[in-house]
């Protein structure tokens, strides 16, 4: 006996596939959907490992406790990247795709004692300048510490880049260099030498002295310094009588400063306490220029001598005959002995 099978139960059957191959389409479309998304949510950085060179910073090891500070600033204008480095040489960072300008220096925006930022939100305005400053007619400010910085312009971040952290994209990503950078940070200081010949040393128990006409910031993008000048502070140490002189000889030291400008004379003043304890000896000096010279090794070297009149004698406050010889104290009482030979 044949069966027969009505239109209607064709029709619910090819109802039935048909509901099926939807069901199946609708369930794919959502899985490449799924996919898409992830994608999107987990791969639109990039990995970017940064190098740091210190070899020509002339930073001691020391320094290398205080770290570094990287700074990416998007070309689009958008909120720039800070990377606080605890290893100043080498940490990474996860940036979105576009171009960027970087600028990497030691230590972090807040371990220097007498350097400050601002204009950090652009790349060109990021700006070091002299935070301990008083005010006067004139600003005056405390030697700065050493301060290094190098910048990278236009590094872009492109799509083929992104994701590179994962195991997944790695194969698909291009060179490894081009995920990675490397700064060699070099001074943003000058250093000047000043020798100060004294006439009546053995007067003198200490001594400061101001000079004029100072950068007072330097902007890190460029290592341009500002034309806003200040007067800068500086102690004088290291006493040394002249060979034929017990009374004659110079005081000096080293500090730094944003930039001196050897082509423009600049004023020193010199304040001395005198070793009677109550008197002092004040000096001006203007119109005196920066000598410059370059070392063996490339180093710019500038150096300012200055020669002081008759420093007053007075009397030491101890009774000793200067404020920079030695004292003998206590020597006990005299004992005698055989010097065996």
């Amino acid at each position: 006996m044949k069966k027969v099978i009505s239109d209607r139960q064709t029709d619910d059957r090819q109802a039935g596939i048909f509901a099926l191959y939807s069901l199946c389409c609708i369930f794919l479309s959502l899985c490449l959907a799924g996919c898409d998304r992830r994608e999107l949510t987990y791969y639109m950085e990039s990995e970017i490992e940064i190098h740091a060179d210190w070899s020509e910073s002339g930073l001691d090891d020391e320094e290398a406790a205080y770290g570094a500070t990287a700074i990416f600033y998007p070309e689009n204008g958008g909120t720039p990247k800070v990377v606080l480095m605890g290893n100043r040489e080498y940490a990474k960072v996860r940036l979105p795709e576009g171009r960027y300008n970087a600028v990497l220096f030691n230590r972090s925006f807040d371990d220097f004692a007498c350097i400050a930022f601002r204009g950090s939100d652009s790349y060109r305005t990021l700006e070091a300048y002299a935070s301990r400053a008083e005010s006067r007619a004139d600003e005056l400010a405390d030697s700065p510490e050493t301060l290094c910085a190098d910048r990278i312009e236009s590094f872009e971040v492109t799509e083929d880049m992104l994701g590179n952290y994962s195991d997944v994209m790695k194969a698909g990503i291009p060179d490894a260099e081009d995920c990675s950078l490397c700064f060699t940070p070099r001074q943003l200081i000058e250093e000047l030498q000043v020798t100060v010949h004294i006439k009546g040393l053995n007067n003198v128990r200490s001594a400061v002295a101001t000079i004029n006409g100072v950068s007072s910031s330097v902007f890190l993008a460029t290592g341009e310094v500002s034309q806003q000048t200040l007067t800068q502070r500086f102690e004088l140490d290291n006493p040394v009588y002249y060979p034929d002189s017990p009374f004659n000889g110079t005081m000096e030291t080293t500090f730094n400063s944003f930039a001196f400008n050897p082509d423009r004379p600049h004023d020193v003043s010199i304040q001395a306490r005198l070793v009677d304890g109550q008197s002092t000896y004040e000096q001006e000096f203007t119109g005196l220029d920066i000598s410059e010279d370059v070392s063996e090794e490339g180093t710019l070297i500038l150096t300012l001598e200055v020669q002081t009149d008759k420093v007053p004698d007075v009397k030491p406050e101890d009774g000793g005959d200067s404020g920079f010889n030695p004292k003998v104290e206590d020597w006990g009482e005299e004992q005698k002995g055989d010097i065996k030979v």
